[in-house]
């Protein structure tokens, strides 16, 4: 997220809960996060194809795959929200909020979900597609 990851945060109930452990136990200001590795699988099934993803990919994602490959969210381990390059200037909760809950210091790079479809795509394409 933007500015200072612990300022706003709620004050009661569960939600404030969690950013509270957020804060105190994954949030690291200021450090540099090394790369995460993540899970990608395609499969060809009969004439069309399934790109199962490591996290709830932005549908701008699955909209710029081929029409007859069907994106699949969260398989193996998450990665929380996988913003669409616009997302980012917008914020919002999947951008500055949602890894808090998914116990990540920070959100995915604006660059993963790019990676992502590139792979998705070279994957594809070794498949015959």
């Amino acid at each position: 997220g933007r500015g200072d990851p612990v300022a706003n945060l709620p004050v009661e109930g569960r939600p404030a809960l969690a950013m509270r452990a957020w804060a105190a136990e994954i949030a690291r200001p200021g450090e540099a996060i090394p790369p995460s590795a993540a899970e990608l699988t395609v499969l060809r099934i009969h004439g069309g194809s399934i790109a199962f993803w490591p996290g709830e990919p932005h549908v701008r994602h699955a909209l710029d795959l081929p029409p007859d490959c069907l994106a699949v969210g969260h398989t193996g381990a998450s990665l929380g929200y996988i913003p669409d390059e616009q997302a980012y200037p917008r914020g919002g909760y999947e951008v500055d909020v949602a890894h808090r809950y998914y116990g990540f210091p920070s959100a995915l790079a604006p660059e993963a979900g790019p990676a992502l479809r590139a792979a998705t795509a070279e994957m594809l394409a070794a498949l015959g597609r």
